[in-house]
Formats: C-alpha cells, sequence, structure tokens
C-alpha cells in the first residue's frame, strides 16, 4: 500500500516478475547492469548507472543499522522502479 498498490498477496512458486524488475534485481545480484544499458535508450543511461551505484552502496549495511537498511530499500526501490519504467516505455515505443 505504501506504494499505492494494493497487497496481492504471495506469488506461486515459478511466478516470474515484469521483465524490468527482473532485469533489475538481476543486475543488483550480478553487480553489472550490462544488460539493461544494452535494453535501454542511451539518454537514460547516466540515471541507470546513477540510480545502480547508489544500490551498490547501500546494499552492504549492517543488520541491525535500521537507518541504514531503510537507506538502502529506498535507492533499491528506486533503482528498480525506473528499470521498470524504461522497459515499460521502450515495450508501448515498439
Amino acid at each position: 500500500m505504501g506504494e499505492g498498490v494494493g497487497y496481492t498477496g504471495l506469488k506461486p512458486a515459478g511466478y516470474k516478475p515484469e521483465e524490468g524488475i527482473e532485469a533489475a534485481d538481476i543486475a543488483i545480484e550480478k553487480g553489472s547492469i550490462e544488460e539493461i544499458l544494452q535494453h535501454t535508450d542511451k539518454s537514460k543511461h547516466s540515471d541507470v548507472i546513477k540510480y545502480f551505484n547508489d544500490v551498490q552502496l547501500k546494499k552492504n549495511y549492517k543488520v541491525n543499522d535500521v537507518k541504514a537498511g531503510r537507506k538502502f530499500v529506498e535507492a533499491y526501490v528506486h533503482f528498480i522502479h525506473y528499470v521498470e519504467k524504461l522497459f515499460n516505455t521502450d515495450k508501448n515505443d515498439h
């Protein structure tokens, strides 16, 4: 609800998120945004890099540091939604 979307419950095993969300999660896991950059407009690359670097800087916070954890989540959500929007925009442009 915090993002304006109601909770839809747990997803079944094998559920795949939207392409942009999955790409952003994989980029964070691999520590590389090369695949995202290959699928997005070059004019958006600097923002993708900036948001990705922010997530990378904040992801190794100490478990008991609530403030740092919140900062990571904020950066993570911002990056995920930005990439999701780019992928959805690119789909609609074709």
